[in-house]
């Protein structure tokens, strides 16, 4: 089995943006989400991405919206330099197609899980030709992400057929139990935000160490 790629997400700061990089993350999460206690304003992100930039190239930087005006989307991605864009709303398949074609960067579409792979408005994963990657997190009614608790994971085994695309697991995950989130469902990906904090927008780094150590395992 190929080697897990990890996502660590909010990014707030530098420090924990190379921390993140030091101990192998594949994948850097920055929010734009304005309701988010992890949410930047460019002007700070843009620093904290030339440092990732400079010293880590590889790693790919993840812009995270919900619902967000395209103009904006494209501003952000342009003013930081991301390689990817991770929709975390009811955003269409067309709205995708579209903002991945503009920008040429990689599309990630988020899905919530409860007892099933909730719809986005009436699309399904299968609907999102232009998605590169789909990222499964944790349904909360009053929270899009960040929520700090996992679902089900046999639901994402039982409905392989309906993901068209290699995936990331999210929601939940800590150091002590995504070692065993990954036997079970066997993503392309992992991906913690709240699971790696200190209080949020600020994370530990022993937790980071850990997580990724636990997620590369396999």
């Amino acid at each position: 089995m190929r080697e897990v790629k990890v996502k660590i997400c909010g990014i707030t700061n530098g420090r924990d943006a190379l921390i993140s990089c030091e101990n192998g993350a594949d994948m850097l999460g920055f929010v734009f989400v304005p309701e988010s206690p992890r949410c930047l304003e460019i002007s700070s992100v843009m620093e904290i991405a030339a440092a990732v930039r400079s010293e880590y190239p590889e790693v790919l930087k993840v812009a995270l919206f919900r619902d967000a005006e395209p103009g904006k989307v494209k501003d952000v991605v342009r003013a930081g330099g991301f390689e990817c864009v991770q929709l975390h709303g009811l955003e269409t398949p067309d709205y995708c197609e579209k903002l991945r074609s503009d920008l040429g960067v990689k599309v990630l579409k988020t899905f919530k899980v409860r007892d099933n792979i909730l719809s986005n408005g009436s699309y399904m994963p299968g609907d999102y030709a232009s998605a590169d990657l789909f990222v499964f997190d944790t349904f909360h009614r009053g929270l899009s992400g960040g929520t700090g608790l996992t679902f089900d994971w046999e639901i994402l085994s039982e409905r392989r057929d309906i993901i068209p695309a290699p995936f990331l697991l999210a929601g939940g995950l800590v150091p002590e139990n995504v070692e065993a989130a990954v036997k079970a469902v066997r993503p392309y990906g992992v991906d913690s935000s709240s699971g790696v904090e200190a209080y949020p927008g600020k994370k530990d780094p022993q937790k980071i160490k850990e997580f990724i150590e636990n997620a590369k395992k396999i």
